[in-house]
């Protein structure tokens, strides 16, 4: 048996929430009235500029975004993905501005089929959603029993690069499904720690 663990982290960086594309949905989760037209004047006539020093740049629209740091921010933005895992036939998990696909199988071809599926619905989505994916924060790790090659996955053109190991929300994963690369890290980070421990000792 085959299991190949696609980690794939494509959300926009920063994140980018097309203010249009933001009312469409709200709309669609059955916010309509004065609340959806408070929630565009919200967004609407924002603009920014760059200061550096005493020289300032010419103020510009802000068409796309949610405001840093407000309340209301990271909902829009849950709000704007929340249906980028529809129509994907692999295991798809969304934490943050990072996405996950797992997909397992008895050979590479059904792999590479289901996968390179999903990553053309990806496309299709970021493109009709005017969301950019980051180019260098893709990558996928294959754990198998057995000595196979690597399938062949694309993402707008692009071939999907595989690695030995990723870590994953705090865990090192390797391609071997051992724990030595995340014990390892461990105790690097708890060695670090006691240094600046007894380094603060009277």
């Amino acid at each position: 048996m085959l299991l190949l663990l696609l980690l794939l982290l494509l959300m926009p960086l920063p994140p980018r929430v097309w203010h249009t594309g933001l009312l469409v949905k709200l709309r669609q989760y059955g916010v309509n009235g004065q609340l959806l037209e408070w929630v565009r004047d919200y967004l609407s006539h924002r603009q920014h500029s760059v200061i550096v020093g005493s020289a300032k740049s010419f103020s510009r629209p802000v068409n796309a975004g949610v405001p840093q740091g407000s309340v209301l921010g990271p909902l829009f933005f849950l709000v704007y993905v929340n249906d980028i895992s529809h129509n994907l036939l692999s295991i798809s998990r969304l934490f943050a501005d990072d996405t996950s696909l797992a997909c397992s199988a008895s050979n590479v071809n059904d792999i590479e089929g289901i996968l390179n599926h999903d990553l053309d619905m990806l496309s299709t989505w970021s493109k009709q959603w005017l969301a950019s994916f980051n180019p260098t924060k893709k990558e996928a790790i294959l754990f198998s029993n057995q000595n196979v090659q690597n399938p062949s996955l694309l993402f707008d053109n692009v071939n999907i690069t595989f690695v030995h190991n990723h870590k994953h929300l705090g865990l090192t994963l390797n391609t071997h499904g051992k724990l030595k690369d995340q014990l390892t890290n461990i105790t690097k980070s708890a060695s670090t720690v006691l240094c600046i421990m007894r380094s603060l000792q009277v």
